[in-house]
């Protein structure tokens, strides 16, 4: 995987003088972030926390962690000052594609722990410049090791040279390099896989395309359900499967426009959708072609603008991930309700 470049002349390593050994985790406060993890630090008088962001979680994390020091948001020079100010790196989350936040503290030439399969593992070497864990009590203990001023200040240094290698000419040249691997790959795959079909694969996202057919399916049938049954039943598989492949195609569509412009990843997609379909429905003599546009036309911008706001905070549609992301937060919740209800008996 190639990251995004960094700028290891902008954040750099300060000299530092703790009275304890400073931890720092920056980025958004919200549930798939796993900071309650942290909780353990709180029984080590040598250790301290500071967290820089804001999120929903924020007031909750705050009665989690009493013991730490929040800054907000920062910025530049300020944030700079934060990761320079620090010893250590503490990243609990498990669901990130790739964080910058990593990037900017081996900067710093600060040592980084965090868990396997967390998008780190192209820029944290385990044992060389900072630890990668399975499990909470790794992460603890990962911490406790790096309470050895020798070994922090090895890893401090492998850190900084990890991140020299982030930077925009040496980017550049990663990316010029890969271009002629990515089209090797490409026609090696296409060798093996019929052409068509691979093509389709890569553009059609099959887990939206399913849920969006079944929706639109059943609120098409009842648009149209008064001018009878059977019509109303034709007229929402008609809908079904256009959906199936209208809503798997403007779902990568709609990932390609976000990046451009959120609102157009809205707009775009469900005008498309609701042209195809209502000229479709005209020509197959849909009954009431006026409220089947309607409802098609008012739930895919439904649709679309679920999937912008999703995708904002977590920066993936994927259904498998939000599902990872879903059940974790749902698991949190459970302890936090059993842990309330014990404090209470």
């Amino acid at each position: 995987m190639l990251g995004n470049p960094d700028r290891p002349e902008f954040f750099r390593p300060l000299k530092k003088s703790n009275s304890k050994l400073r931890l720092i985790y920056v980025g958004r406060v919200s549930p798939e972030k796993n900071l309650e993890k942290l909780s353990f630090l709180g029984k080590y008088n040598d250790l301290s926390l500071t967290i820089v962001g804001e999120g929903s979680y924020l007031n909750r994390i705050k009665e989690l962690l009493p013991f730490a020091e929040f800054k907000g948001n920062l910025q530049d020079e300020k944030l700079s000052g934060e990761y320079s100010a620090s010893d250590i790196f503490i990243f609990p989350s498990k669901t990130d594609a790739y964080a910058n936040v990593v990037s900017e503290a081996l900067s710093c030439g600060l040592p980084v722990v965090a868990y396997k399969d967390a998008g780190v593992e192209d820029r944290v070497d385990n044992g060389l410049n900072g630890f990668l864990v399975s499990t909470n009590e790794d992460f603890e203990l990962a911490v406790n090791k790096l309470k050895d001023p020798e070994l922090r200040k090895k890893m401090s240094h492998q850190a900084r040279l990890t991140a020299l290698k982030l930077r925009w000419d040496d980017a550049f040249d990663q990316q010029l390099n890969a271009f002629p691997l990515a089209i090797k790959e490409y026609h090696n795959r296409l060798r093996r896989f019929f052409p068509i079909l691979r093509k389709v694969l890569y553009s059609f996202n099959f887990s939206h395309a399913f849920l969006g057919a079944v929706k639109m399916a059943f609120y098409v049938f009842l648009a149209n359900v008064s001018a009878g049954f059977i019509e109303g039943i034709s007229a929402g598989m008609r809908q079904s499967l256009i959906s199936f492949f209208m809503v798997g195609i403007n779902t990568s569509f709609f990932e390609f426009l976000y990046i451009r412009s959120r609102r157009l990843s809205i707009i775009l997609p469900s005008l498309l959708t609701t042209t195809v379909g209502t000229s479709i429905h005209i020509l197959t003599g849909t009954p009431n072609i006026i409220l089947t546009a309607s409802t098609i036309f008012g739930l895919a911008l439904f649709n679309f603008a679920m999937l912008s706001e999703i995708y904002k905070r977590h920066e993936t549609i994927s259904p498998w991930v939000l599902m990872k992301i879903f059940l974790n937060y749902l698991v949190n919740s459970i302890k936090q309700i059993k842990l309330k209800r014990t404090s209470n008996v």
